[in-house]
Parts: structure tokens; sequence; C-alpha cells
């Protein structure tokens, strides 16, 4: 029997002014202030242990085929490998990899290995050691989605079962793009494109409102759709290449979310413009695509961190 998760505790904080930029923080002090602020008092939230995630730029995750060893083997292959492929000196990596499965055939073992810039890692973890919190987990934030979205959703399963699904999390200032095989994390990119993106081209045009109701020379759908594209190129190429890499497998849907995915229309603009089912995630399955449910994938996957240990 499947055990039953309950959501105790959700919360969104600010960023504090300069503390963080394109998701690298600057100021542990300020995050860890906002933080403790956010959890004092708060019913359900557990202030004692933090799973927390990398993501963006400074997130390197590469799926890498090796052959079948041992234990101290693998350690030593997947150190080679790291050495060859990340952009930076392994010196300054943090890394750590997971044997995902063999090939059949002789085709060798598949490993997944994800990396960050160590100076990134420290920064994370000096913001949640002042917030009085004690890390417990480090993981890359696409896997921490995957985990909402097949776990706690249970996406994937019975007729989804071994579905190739680009997730595409749209952030303030970037995107992450994710592709789960088999619910199984094979491909992640940041790309350039956030938020920030539409609210400084939606300042800059006046040709179209931007009242709810839409009226005006143009509606705020039309105006998401256009200045949409840029993001939908990056989606296209990097999907591209993913499958150049894979046989051309075919990408069955994709989900969007972040709370770029809330922008009018550019669900629907996105399909029509990759042909592929597009649907906005939404954690508590309810339909109303707010905030909270758009938004809040990232955590409650990082909260369930230990049904995949």
């Amino acid at each position: 029997e499947e055990e039953q998760w309950r959501v105790e505790f959700t919360g969104a904080v600010p960023t504090p002014e300069g503390a963080v930029h394109h998701g690298l923080v600057k100021e542990p002090a300020k995050v860890a202030q906002a933080l403790r602020r956010e959890l004092k008092g708060k019913k359900g939230a557990c202030r004692q242990q933090a799973a927390v995630a990398v993501a963006g730029a400074s997130l390197v995750v590469r799926l890498l085929t090796l052959p079948a060893l041992a234990a101290e083997e693998l350690a030593e292959a997947v150190r080679w490998e790291a050495e060859q492929y990340l952009p930076f000196a392994l010196s300054e990596a943090c890394y750590d990899f997971c044997p995902l499965e063999t090939r059949p055939e002789g085709g060798g073992l598949e490993v997944l290995l994800a990396a960050a810039r160590r100076e990134v890692v420290e920064q994370i973890l000096q913001a949640v050691l002042l917030a009085d919190l004690t890390p417990v987990a480090l993981e890359p934030a696409p896997l921490a989605l995957g985990r909402a979205l097949f776990t706690w959703r249970g996406e994937g399963a019975g007729e989804g079962e071994g579905q190739t699904v680009g997730v595409v999390d749209i952030g303030g200032t970037s995107t992450n793009l994710a592709v789960f095989m088999g619910r199984q994390l094979r491909f992640h990119r940041a790309l350039p494109w956030g938020t920030d993106r539409f609210e400084a081209a939606l300042n800059a045009l006046q040709k179209f409102t931007l009242s709810p109701d839409g009226s005006g020379s143009r509606s705020l759908a039309e105006a998401v759709a256009e200045l949409g594209e840029p993001l939908a190129q990056e989606i296209h190429r990097s999907l591209d290449y993913y499958r150049s890499q894979n046989n051309w497998v075919k990408i069955d849907r994709l989900v969007l979310a972040g709370g770029g995915a809330l922008l009018p229309g550019l669900d629907s603009y996105l399909g029509a413009y990759l042909s592929l089912p597009v649907e906005v995630f939404d954690l508590f399955a309810r339909g109303e695509r707010s905030y909270p449910g758009v938004t809040g994938g990232v955590g409650v996957g990082l909260a369930l961190w230990e049904a995949a240990v």
C-alpha cells in the first residue's frame, strides 16, 4: 500500500534585494533572515531540517554511459568523465552520481551525474545554517520537481508509464528545462529566459493593455504569445538536441511550472509552436492554477526527498 503524503505548510518569501542574483546567493545573511521570518510561528513548518536545491546555470546534469563496473571503479570512471565534461575544474566542484540502469545486450551502465560550483553550494548551505536549519539534502531542482510530478501527483502511472516528458520551470530570471523518461531525469538545460524578460518588454510596449479583462487594443494573452517566441525557440532547440542524442525519441508532452507558467496564453502558444500537448503543473490538482500550486513543486519535491532514498 502506497504511503499517503499531506502538505502541512507552504510558504513563499520575497527575495531580499541584492541577496540573490540569477539564482546565486550573494548575501546569505539576508536570505537566512527572510527564511527565519517566514518560518517563525508557522504551523506545520519544520524548523530543524532543510532539503535544498541547486538550479540554473550553476547546475550541470549529464547522462553518462559507462561499462558495468564495481562500485570503486565506477566512482573513478565518473570522476574521469566529470573532469572531461564539467565547464569548471573538478577541484572547484561539488558533484555526485547515481547509476540508473544497465542497457541491454552489453550496452553499458547509464549514470546520472550532477555537479555545481563549490562556491555556489557553500553560499546556499551558509544561508541554511544561518537560518538555524540543518541541511540534510542538496539536489538538483529538476530532480525535486520531477519527484513532485511523479511521486506526489502520481503522473506517469498506468497509461503514462514510460512516457518522455519535458518539464519547463519558468522562474524570474531563468528557466530550467528537464526531460524525464519513465520518471527518470535524463536531461537538463538552463535557459537564459525568465519572467523578467516579459516585464521589461511589457513595460517598453504601449500598444496593449495589462487590464485583467483584456480590454484595449490587444489582450495580454496576445502579447505573451508574441513575446514568448524566444523561449519557444530555446525549448525547441534543446528538445531537438536531446532527441538527436537519443535516437530521435518522441517527446510525449510538456509540463509548465514556476511563476511564468501563469502567464495567460503561454501554454497554448508553446503547444502550437512545438506541436506538443502542453499542460500547466498544478501541485494540488484543483485546476485553479494558483500561485502556490504552480510554483511549489520544487519545495514539495524536496520535502519528499526521503521517499527516494
